[in-house]
């Protein structure tokens, strides 16, 4: 979704997209990199359950290959909505240490608080039947015990303590998302966050 059109008008600098699902990754090579250099993909072969069963590392195993301080902006679609606050933390560190000073990370999520969870519960305007049933952790809860990373959700202070501990703050206040019912958003169905550097 970010890719294509970027490589269409990319014509300095460069793209990197990452991925655990190895197809995807494949198809980004042969589609876009053959005819826009400037964009690399890299495959991480990290173990999940839904998305890559046979992986063989960790997601806290991850290390960008990017120099300490070289990136604009880092975007990611429905990737935190599948992770747990440890894995979430490592990866906003390894952004923190990427981004330069004026850098952006824009990351899609779940947000929740009863008011939004009982509106879910009542619309249910998705697909995967987004209830968040299951508190796992503090600030924490997920859709479903059978796969706890099909889909995972946190309240605005849990994320304010993540993105604090791995030295972000909030650019905006967070863009709420369509799924719930609870806001309307033609834009976006997922909860938006646009993180800075925390420079104090």
């Amino acid at each position: 979704r970010d890719a294509i059109p970027l490589s269409s008008f990319l014509t300095s600098g460069s793209y990197m997209g990452v991925d655990i699902i190895r197809p995807s990754i494949d198809w980004c090579v042969d589609n876009i990199s053959k005819r826009s250099p400037n964009c690399e993909f890299v495959h991480f072969d990290v173990k999940d359950q839904l998305h890559n069963p046979h992986g063989t590392i960790s997601t806290k195993d991850i290390r960008l290959s990017t120099k300490e301080g070289s990136v604009d902006r880092i975007f990611l679609f429905s990737v935190f909505t599948h992770m747990f606050e440890a894995e979430i933390v490592h990866y906003l560190k390894e952004f923190r240490r990427s981004v330069k000073s004026n850098g952006l990370v824009y990351a899609t999520t779940f947000i929740f608080d009863d008011i939004i969870l009982a509106k879910a519960r009542e619309t249910n305007l998705t697909i995967f039947d987004l209830r968040f049933e299951h508190q796992i952790s503090d600030g924490c809860r997920i859709n479903n015990l059978t796969f706890p990373l099909g889909a995972v959700a946190y309240t605005m202070d849990k994320w304010m303590e993540m993105i604090e501990v791995a030295g972000f703050r909030l650019l905006t206040p967070a863009i709420r998302g369509s799924w719930s019912g609870a806001f309307i958003n033609e834009l976006d169905g997922q909860d938006v966050l646009v993180l800075e550097p925390n420079e104090a």
